[in-house]
């Protein structure tokens, strides 16, 4: 069953780094797979922020936590 945050976020994640929606799964690997750089990485946490409305703790900060659509709604439990 998919998260309830995982369609938002994959629409998000297309848009940021022009990659169809049909090319991106919950395990792609955003950075390796997808060219997920450093200012796509800054464009996608702001977009969280303001579609999810949270402020992301900079201890959450990391690549390693964007790596892919999976990674990204475990942290938004956090959050939302």
């Amino acid at each position: 069953m998919p998260h309830i945050a995982e369609e938002k976020v994959k629409a998000l994640v297309s848009d940021i780094l022009q990659v169809p929606p049909s090319d991106i799964c919950e395990t792609t690997n955003l950075v390796t797979d997808l060219g997920l750089d450093s200012i796509s990485f800054i464009r996608l946490v702001l977009s969280l922020e303001e579609c999810f409305g949270i402020t992301i703790n900079e201890r959450d900060l990391t690549v390693d936590q964007f790596t892919s659509i999976e990674r990204i709604c475990a942290l938004l439990d956090k959050y939302i």
